[in-house]
């Protein structure tokens, strides 16, 4: 009888060592992974606290420190940051395999670009105005609907923009657009850090 039982817990000592291994192929339950990582970006205050990450069905919520964790079985994702006014939305294609996976996604900011279009004296807008901006190379647009005041803002993160003016007002066409003192040429408007919060002025004729 001892070398039954002896064999017996020799084998019950084996299926529990390696119970972590065998029980990700149980039937029925597929294994999961770890995705983990963290949303990073130089701002004085984090902007995608209240974002959220997704990932296939799954999502979490971003806090201050931007990290975020998923259990996910092996395969192949679209990895979404959405949405803020501050930052881009982030759109990754990533491949969970057999091992945890850390992803860091650094954030790419939105530049806050005051605008004010100018009309003839004596004009009035008789039609809502909008003012666009297409990142060049990309199908990136920004839209502002301009006020009754003439004022509108824009978002944009840093590169070459091309701007366009939208409207039916009749009689009245582009004249020159600047950005700060300079006049730009083509309507395109090249976007660094250290012109946020400088004036870009349409001028109507």
């Amino acid at each position: 009888m001892k070398p039954k039982l002896l064999i017996l817990s020799m084998v019950l000592m084996t299926a529990s060592l390696t119970a972590p291994f065998w029980s990700r192929w149980v039937v029925g339950i597929s294994p999961r992974e770890r995705l983990y990582g963290r949303v990073t970006g130089e701002f004085a205050d984090p902007p995608w606290v209240g974002a959220v990450v997704y990932v296939g069905r799954e999502r979490s919520t971003l806090k201050a420190d931007g990290k975020f964790e998923f259990a996910l079985p092996p395969g192949v994702y679209v990895l979404r940051v959405c949405c803020s006014e501050w930052f881009e939305p982030i759109r990754r294609e990533i491949q969970v395999k057999d091992k945890d996976l850390y992803v860091e996604l650094p954030v790419e900011p939105l530049l806050e670009i005051p605008g004010r279009l100018v009309v003839p004296d004596g004009e009035q807008l008789k039609s809502p105005v909008s003012v666009s901006a297409r990142r060049i190379y990309t199908n990136k647009v920004k839209t502002a609907v301009v006020s009754a005041k003439g004022t509108f803002s824009l978002r944009l993160s840093r590169g070459e923009w091309k701007v366009n003016l939208e409207t039916s007002n009749p009689g009245l066409i582009l004249k020159s657009i600047t950005f700060g003192e300079k006049e730009i040429h083509d309507q395109t408007l090249i976007i660094s850090s250290k012109q946020e919060r400088t004036l870009l002025e349409i001028t109507l004729q």
